[in-house]
């Protein structure tokens, strides 16, 4: 029986402040601290900094060997990383429809919530034509363990994921999977351009957003998304 596609699909496949302390060696030589005095040494530049007890110098330390947390990425810097998608796409008549929680806000006319990230589909045999249009425009892939129908592509803060279409002798629409094929809602892709924030995108059809965002999820987070969006589409549409 075929599946579903949309967010859930996707959803399921899917420290201590520095403050004052030293900072590790730069491009003009190596920091060092001075024991008899407050000057820390940066090459051949000295500055006067409070001396930290040895205790915060091995917090630091530790610290600095941590992991760097990700950025939290901005509705901004997802629009303005849209507009590009659009323009670069569109200059290459190449076709996509954004899906997802930023489809809900296109056709709301407003940012309604944070969303993670971009969703868009594309046929399927346009996957390596796109995917050399992403790598000029500075996109990397950064696909994930077990990814099935779809991709994802980072750049700088955000994440964009790629969910392939394919269409049956019968013209209807679904995503390829590696057993079997996820559905969609009828008539999902169609000619329907919104614009939100003075950037356009190509987006599918209300109709079907309401009814992809109206399905029983078994996720409650995303449940509670879905929910939302559907209340979202309701007022605002």
């Amino acid at each position: 029986m075929p599946v579903s596609f949309g967010e859930e699909f996707l959803f399921g496949l899917r420290a201590h402040p520095v403050g004052d302390r030293p900072r590790p060696a730069g491009p003009h030589g190596v920091v060092s601290l001075a024991r008899g005095d407050d000057r820390i040494a940066v090459g051949n530049d000295t500055a006067f900094r409070p001396r930290l007890p040895e205790e915060h110098l091995l917090d630091f330390a530790r610290d600095r060997d941590k992991p760097s947390q990700p950025e939290p990425v901005t509705a901004t810097e997802q629009l303005a990383a849209l507009a590009r998608l659009d323009g670069v796409l569109a200059m290459h008549k190449v076709p996509y429809w954004l899906f997802g929680g930023w489809a809900v806000d296109f056709h709301a006319g407003s940012v309604t919530r944070s969303h993670d990230d971009l969703d868009i589909a594309v046929w399927s045999k346009d996957h390596e034509r796109i995917a050399e249009l992403l790598a000029t425009d500075g996109w990397q892939h950064t696909p994930q363990e077990g990814e099935d129908g779809y991709t994802a592509y980072t750049r700088g803060t955000v994440r964009l994921e790629l969910a392939f279409l394919a269409r049956d002798q019968g013209g209807t629409i679904y995503t390829p999977l590696r057993e079997g094929r996820a559905s969609w809602p009828e008539a999902a892709f169609g000619g329907d351009v919104a614009e939100l924030a003075g950037v356009r995108a190509r987006v599918i059809t209300l109709a079907a957003l309401k009814a992809e965002k109206s399905q029983d999820r078994d996720d409650p987070v995303v449940a509670a998304k879905d929910s939302a969006d559907v209340a979202t589409l309701s007022r605002d549409t």
